[in-house]
């Protein structure tokens, strides 16, 4: 038993990298059988990851002019901090949205066009300042990372907003509005 949980931390980022990819464990041979001990290890330690990967929530809606990624938003329309935002978005199985790709700047003004100027996106710095990082804990892209504004303040400003000039950082603790984002 031992063994198998050593193999968790492994099994938890190639799940979490399926999910973002959007890949589908039951379209490419099936899920493990109930009985398995990959069902016992896996479950627990990535659910809400698990749950991004067969899809979006029903109310979940894509964005005019946010790029070929096609990914699916909801707004939030009540103002709240960086974290209380990004945890509503957790227990939905999606992520606080944050802009990507290679088109970065069309998403970033689409998040900005839904949730309005100076909304909470999903990056932050919170762990190492200087070392932005996304809501779904991996380091933000070269194209993202370009759209980031920040001061640099080591003061508290460790979350991100959007705005019309790009990512800057702000105090986590103010309330703001956001939008959750999910891969379909």
């Amino acid at each position: 038993m031992r063994t198998a949980f050593a193999f968790a931390p492994a099994l938890l980022a190639l799940a979490g990298c399926r999910a973002i990819l959007g890949i589908d464990d039951v379209s490419v041979g099936g899920s493990p059988s109930p009985d398995s001990p990959m069902s016992t290890i896996d479950a627990p330690l990535d659910a809400s990851i698990d749950a991004t990967a067969v899809g979006c929530p029903g109310n979940y809606a894509g964005l005019a002019n946010s790029g070929p990624r096609g990914h699916r938003y909801l707004l939030l329309g009540v103002s709240q901090s960086w974290s209380a935002q990004q945890s509503i978005c957790a227990m939905q199985g999606t992520f606080l949205a944050f802009p990507d790709g290679v088109a970065a700047s069309n998403e970033l003004a689409a998040l900005v066009t839904l949730v309005g100027n100076g909304g909470w996106v999903g990056v932050s710095d919170i762990t190492t300042e200087g070392s932005y990082r996304t809501t779904l804990n991996m380091p933000v892209s070269t194209a993202t990372a370009a759209l980031i504004q920040a001061s640099g303040n080591p003061n508290g400003t460790d979350c991100l907003t959007g705005t019309t000039i790009g990512l800057e950082d702000e105090d986590c603790f103010t309330s703001r509005k956001a939008a959750c984002e999910c891969v379909p």
